[in-house]
């Protein structure tokens, strides 16, 4: 063997142990969800602050959110928050008075985040 033919396999020996100790990360996606953010759920006709009791899970490696709880008020809820090409579409209720209301979530602000 000459010098070269060592000098390459000893090249690619030393590449291949950096490609398989490479790491990937994954963006929070909890960071992105603006009701976290701001600690507001609003309905038509009243807006309402969540408490810090949630459960929150994630679904699908992330790509879905769950969050649910208790406003302050005391109204319980629930959420979803789906995040696809890296835009997040938030859907939810709250229960108030024995009736689910839909709550509303500023479209803008979320496809903002492009």
């Amino acid at each position: 063997m000459n010098f070269y033919t060592i000098l390459t396999i000893f090249a690619i020996l030393t590449l291949g142990v950096f490609t398989l100790n490479s790491a990937s990360a994954q963006v929070d996606p909890l960071s992105g969800i603006v009701f976290l953010q701001t600690g507001e759920l609003n309905t038509d006709e009243n807006q309402f602050q969540i408490s810090n009791d949630i459960t929150i899970r994630e679904f699908f490696d992330g790509k879905i959110v769950r969050v649910s709880g208790h406003t302050i008020e005391g109204f319980p809820y629930i959420t979803y928050s789906k995040i696809l090409n890296e835009k997040i579409e938030t859907d939810g209720i709250i229960f108030i008075n024995g009736e689910f209301i839909d709550l509303l979530f500023d479209r803008k602000i979320s496809s903002a985040r492009k």
